[in-house]
């Protein structure tokens, strides 16, 4: 009675267990089909497969690893007669047998226990088995084993994940019972050699057979990967793939030895086979792949067509080398990251995002820091900082919406909705809002708080309360595109509307014939996504530029990305290009057979990163990207490389620069520019207020058939502000240094040469009697709140006090 009610209770336990596991299942499910209805229709179907591929595969493999498991317990199970346990009562140790009967119900439990922790999470690569599926068709077949590419971007994965998972059976099993059987006493040492019981003995003859199929699997799958993943020589090659070969045949053979050694015991056939076997394995992994380092034809053409078509490289212009020239003309950009942090973070504020775009002021377009920065109370509040001049006390100067006037210090351009998308916001909210999922009734009530774990969902009450989640725009985007890998979205100005935009970037491990960039065989910037800020509206584009695995996913995605034909043409044109695309692009430029020069900042002992790109304005909307390439001894920028977005899409220019056009490297210029008398008198002033004094970012600007370097200098008080009162510049073999860019170019052009357009510099008075005459004007026509933030700014232009207009 009491045995049969303890096995009662473990079922009913387990019973419960399982509901909890599966209601828990069903209400993510349905939460998540109904918050990606919501967003896009389409999307309802494309999440709900993705989760029923996720389920499907876990169950699989639980499953299978349940079975193999259980089945090889209970074959083990058939060889015990009975286990002795030592009890102790009182001062007698009495020694009581187990049945096999009572140890059946353990060997099925830690059957099912080890095929949940073999099989669960396989559900993780449901990515690799949906692209699989899909399969990618490139058109060019690799170097070495002559097979289309898209078998190693798209099924090669896939093997390599039921080896894996193959190898994890075969050798889990055999160690799980080789151990059992050594504790049982089948498998022991006796008179100074071992002794196997003939059970014990067949059963692992069998297991060490699957061992070695396994392996010879591994061997076969060794050709595909080395392709994949290495440029192996030709010599190389040949030898590694005649041993791959050879190591098949040997694991075939081993296990038929050992087969023959379960059914017969010839335990010295068995031993050499094996031995033969792991010698062989020894010697294929000391055995050097050797890589193509040479950069002779035609092995260096076929690794620049490969490593083109990888890296998206088929618009690169290198012919700009005998001819070098940038259109446009860039604007310096005189703020960083870093700095822009520690200018509107004080008084408690956080920083959520700060990146660099244009803003439309009166028809004309104004370079600016679109920074989003929340309050600890209120509303978060969006910053637009002018990215290509200071005022005269060489601090920010910030617009206003519907303002054309730029404004000395930091005033709020617009502010968010508190159930804004942003970085930081709430994890959830449920109020009456007009946007979000309707709670609705009980049942569905009842769903949303399991799958959301709120309590404030499950009490919410009205037919119009709705619930928000996945706030971030970043969450957003991967929830509905899990496939791809996003950037962190930045804030743009689309329309008049709030949008943030990030590039989802695929990448494939394995891709014969190109240049290894970290764990990367090739990447693609495919995908656009577009959050609006207010709405929650949710888009996902095709790029024009997209790669062939970025568009397997568009077909797979069952209409969640939009047709390239439907992206917005102005957020097309703010889109930078993608920043994580251009620094490896600009990182394969410096390998073999490109060789294009070491990366600008890029420390050689030891090998660190570079310095990031250089952000370029160059009118309109649209940004470039610049990065150089150090070169000679003297580490001087010899190739710069520009990345832009185009009507006809992306473009990449690479730069031969001339002897006297070159550039001096970060450390060259550094050295210069610090022995220049302003910056130590600079210095000095600045040391004396009790400021700090640090440099900024080097920089590359893109300028006209010629390029610049130039490095502001920022100064830190103990208040908090922050101004950019230094400025360095190169050109070729002329420098210069100011208190501004303009005075900067002025001194190193010589003096009383003409400055470029709008780099003339303004004194604290120029801008004082400008604003002056600003409110003079709004008080004539009775523009009190113009007046106002005129009068704000007059006072500090002159300094009379921090507060901001």
């Amino acid at each position: 009675m009491t045995a049969a009610r303890g096995r009662w209770l473990v079922g009913t336990a387990a019973a419960i267990v399982v509901l909890l596991f599966a209601g828990q299942w069903v209400a993510d499910f349905l939460a998540e089909r109904w918050w990606a209805g919501a967003l896009v229709p389409e999307a309802a179907s494309f999440v709900s497969g993705v989760r029923f591929l996720r389920l499907t595969l876990d169950t699989a493999a639980v499953l299978l690893g349940t079975a193999w498991f259980t089945g090889h317990l209970l074959i083990v199970h058939r060889a015990i007669g009975s286990v002795q346990i030592s009890r102790q009562m009182a001062n007698l140790e009495i020694r009581e047998a187990v049945t096999p009967a009572t140890l059946l119900p353990l060997a099925v439990g830690v059957g099912i226990a080890l095929g949940v922790i073999v099989g669960i999470g396989a559900g993780r690569d449901w990515a690799v088995v949906a692209l699989a599926w899909q399969g990618v068709t490139y058109g060019v077949t690799d170097p070495f084993l002559h097979k289309d590419l898209g078998v190693f971007v798209a099924q090669l994965p896939l093997w390599v994940l039921l080896h894996s998972f193959a190898r994890l059976l075969s050798w889990g099993a055999l160690i799980v019972v080789g151990v059992i059987y050594a504790v049982l006493g089948a498998v022991r040492w006796q008179g100074g050699r071992p002794a196997i019981s003939d059970h014990a003995r067949r059963h692992l003859g069998l297991l060490l057979a699957g061992v070695a199929l396994v392996l010879g699997w591994g061997f076969l799958l060794t050709p595909y990967e080395v392709a994949a993943t290495a440029a192996p020589a030709a010599a190389a090659w040949g030898t590694m793939e005649l041993t791959t070969l050879a190591l098949a045949g040997a694991c075939l053979a081993a296990a038929a030895i050992s087969i023959l050694w379960a059914l017969r015991g010839h335990h010295l056939l068995m031993v050499a086979g094996w031995a033969v076997l792991f010698i062989g394995s020894i010697f294929a992994w000391m055995m050097p792949a050797g890589t193509t380092e040479t950069t002779e034809h035609p092995a260096a053409e076929d690794r620049v067509v490969f490593d083109r078509l990888a890296y998206g490289l088929e618009g690169l212009d290198d012919r700009a080398a005998r001819a070098p020239t940038v259109s446009g003309v860039g604007v310096p950009s005189l703020w960083s990251r870093a700095s822009i942090g520690r200018l509107v973070t004080a008084d408690s504020q956080t920083l959520e995002s700060a990146v660099q775009t244009t803003i439309a002021m009166n028809g004309a377009t104004v370079p600016v820091w679109l920074v989003l920065r929340v309050p600890p109370t209120g509303p978060a509040a969006v910053l637009a900082i002018g990215d290509g001049a200071t005022d005269g006390n060489s601090g920010p100067l910030s617009y206003r919406a519907d303002d054309s006037l730029a404004y000395p210090g930091l005033v709020t351009f617009t502010t968010l909705p508190s159930v804004a998308i942003r970085p930081g916001a709430p994890r959830l909210i449920v109020d009456s809002g007009p946007r979000g999922l309707l709670v609705g009734g009980a049942a569905r009530r009842v769903v949303l708080a399991w799958s959301l774990q709120s309590a404030r969902v499950f009490g919410a009450s009205g037919v119009t309360t709705r619930v928000r989640w996945r706030l971030s725009p970043r969450a957003r985007l991967e929830a509905l595109a899990p496939f791809a890998s996003w950037e962190s979205p930045r804030l743009l100005i689309v329309g008049g509307a709030l949008i943030w935009a990030a590039h989802g970037y695929l990448g494939s491990e394995y891709f014969p014939g190109s240049t290894r960039i970290g764990t990367l065989g090739s990447l693609e910037a495919g995908l656009l996504g577009a959050v609006d800020a207010v709405t929650g509206t949710t888009t996902i584009y095709l790029l024009p530029d997209a790669g062939l695995i970025t568009r397997g996913w568009a077909d797979i995605s069952q209409g969640v990305v939009r047709p390239t034909s439907e992206t917005p043409a102005e957020l097309a044109r703010m889109t930078p290009y993608p920043t994580r695309l251009f620094e490896a692009q600009s990182s394969l430029l410096e390998s073999s057979p490109w060789r294009t020069g070491t990366l600008v900042g890029r420390p050689t002992v030891p090998p660190g990163e570079p310095a990031p790109p250089t952000v370029v304005w160059e009118g309109g909307t649209g940004f470039a990207l610049a990065t150089g390439y150090e070169r000679g001894d003297d580490r001087r920028v010899r190739a710069l490389l520009v990345g832009r977005v185009t009507a006809s899409g992306r473009r990449l220019d690479l730069l031969q620069l001339s002897e006297s056009g070159s550039l001096p490297g970060p450390s060259g210029s550094q050295a210069i520019w610090d022995r220049f008398p302003s910056y130590e008198q600079m210095l000095d002033s600045i040391v004396r207020r009790g400021a700090q004094f640090e440099r900024g970012p080097y920089r590359i600007l893109p300028l006209g058939d010629t390029s610049l370097a130039y490095q502001p200098w920022y100064a830190f008080d103990a208040e908090g502000r922050v101004k950019m009162p230094y400025v360095a510049v190169a050109q070729g073999t002329r420098v210069g240094a100011g208190r501004s860019f303009g005075a900067a170019w002025d001194n190193l052009r010589g003096a009383g040469a003409p400055l470029p357009p709008g780099f003339a510099p303004s004194t604290p008075l120029e801008e004082a009697r400008r604003w002056m005459n600003r409110a003079d004007s709004a008080i004539r026509a009775g523009d009190w709140e113009g007046f106002g933030r005129a009068y704000g700014a007059l006072r500090q232009a002159l300094g009379a006090t921090r507060d901001t207009p």
